[in-house]
């Protein structure tokens, strides 16, 4: 019988950037990507269970995907303290995405006072040819992610690879749990 684990992941980033394409592709398969825009407006919640692998672990990964305008990530500030772990997005097409993921992981950083962000960056889109002015090359992300302890991964939801980037986090998670089990035990 697997150990069933909840990790509550919240997603952050600009508008348009590609975050509920990534939850939804995640949980519900490549079926599910919408090529028309509709911007989020509230709170969404996906649940997709992770196994991992050669452990008799579950993790259950609870996806919160705002909208990412001011309104909307007001809703998700009181989840800031509380979230197991984060998805930082941008878009590779949009260096003001790229740019603000500062302030967000700012935001973040600022609610959970003294508790690590744990998490990754996502560049998202990576299906797109990144060689014009306005792209955000890959070495921007990864220094973005390496200053802050996140781990970065390129994504592409219309090509369906956003698997990774959760499952590794889901590995994190439960990595983590057995590690805070085993102290509890020697002490």
């Amino acid at each position: 019988m697997a150990l069933r684990l909840r990790c509550k992941v919240l997603l952050i980033g600009d508008p348009a950037v590609g975050k509920t394409a990534i939850s939804q592709t995640f949980s519900h398969g490549l079926h599910h990507f919408r090529k028309d825009y509709a911007m989020t407006t509230g709170v969404d919640v996906y649940m997709k269970p992770i196994k991992i692998p050669e452990q008799p672990v579950c993790v259950e990964l609870f996806v919160l995907d705002a909208g990412g305008d001011d309104y909307t990530q007001e809703l998700l500030k009181p989840h800031y303290a509380t979230a197991n772990a984060f998805v930082f997005v941008y878009d590779v097409t949009s260096l003001d995405s790229f740019h603000h993921l500062r302030s967000w992981y700012e935001r973040v950083q600022a609610a959970r006072e003294n508790a690590a962000v744990v998490g990754v960056v996502l560049a998202n889109k990576s299906d797109y040819d990144t060689s014009g002015h306005n792209m955000v090359k890959p070495h921007m992300g990864q220094e973005f992610a390496k200053a802050r302890g996140l781990e970065f991964f390129d994504t592409s939801a219309l090509r369906g690879e956003v698997e990774v980037p959760l499952c590794f986090l889901a590995e994190v998670f439960a990595s983590s749990y057995e590690e805070r089990r085993l102290a509890l035990l020697e002490m």
